[in-house]
């Protein structure tokens, strides 16, 4: 199943036909312990995705902080799986 070798979506924070908390509310409900990173803009906050494994990047970002959160969100999600 290709779901099952995720280990991390990085995903923006406007979708079609979908918000961005919905879409992460979503996978929690179908992953609840694949990390998420979420590219935000305009009106969305941190606060519109309090949840364990996910992470709200205002955008513009450095790609060396990028790389640094997914570095560490992948090393937690390896470390929840052991």
């Amino acid at each position: 199943m290709f779901a099952s070798s995720l280990g991390l979506v990085i995903s923006g924070s406007h979708l079609a036909g979908i918000s961005g908390p919905e879409f992460v509310a979503e996978l929690r409900a179908r992953m609840p312990y694949l990390p998420v990173m979420v590219l935000g803009s305009g009106k969305d906050t941190p606060a519109d995705y309090l949840s364990d494994h996910v992470r709200f990047l205002p955008v513009p970002v450095e790609s060396d902080e990028m790389l640094r959160q997914a570095s560490q969100m992948l090393a937690l999600h390896k470390a929840s799986a052991a």
